[in-house]
Order: C-alpha cells, then structure tokens, then sequence
C-alpha cells in the first residue's frame, strides 16, 4: 500500500534547474533584444553615412540568390514529378 501515495496535496515549489534555465532563457533574449537595438543603430548610422547604394546592391544580391532557389526548387520537383509518371 506504500506504492500508492497520499491522497493530500502536496505543494511543490519550483525546482532550482527550473528557476535557472528561467534566467538562462531571459539572458539570452535579452542579449538578443540587445542585439537587434546595436544592429538598427549601425543601419542607422550606415543610412546616415550614405550607404544606401551598397544596402541596395546587396538587396539585389540576395535577390538574385532566392530566384536561383525557386528555380532549383522547381528543376527538383519536376524531375520528381517525372519519375512518379
């Protein structure tokens, strides 16, 4: 009968693994927000200092490189449609 436990309720408190990865978890959010403020700041100040040609050209860049994705993506899936014929 000792297998079966009580049938009072017992209060639990907060285990300490809990409370730290808690903290954990907030430091690294944190860090992130942080982060994000440093990185707007910069483009901030690039924008200010005249690099809005080179933000630009890298936008196109990136651009370009997601259409060449589609494009495999869409060899990928027809050549997968080609086999299942």
């Amino acid at each position: 009968m000792s297998d079966i436990g009580s049938s009072y309720p017992v209060p639990i408190g907060a285990a300490k693994e809990t409370i730290t990865t808690k903290l954990l978890w907030v430091a690294v959010k944190k860090q992130e927000v942080i982060s994000k403020i440093n990185h707007l700041k910069q483009a901030i100040e690039d924008i200010q200092k005249g690099k809005i040609l080179d933000y630009e050209r890298q936008i196109l860049l990136a651009q370009q490189d997601l259409d060449s994705l589609i494009e495999q993506e869409g060899l990928i899936k027809s050549s997968v449609e080609a086999e299942q014929i």
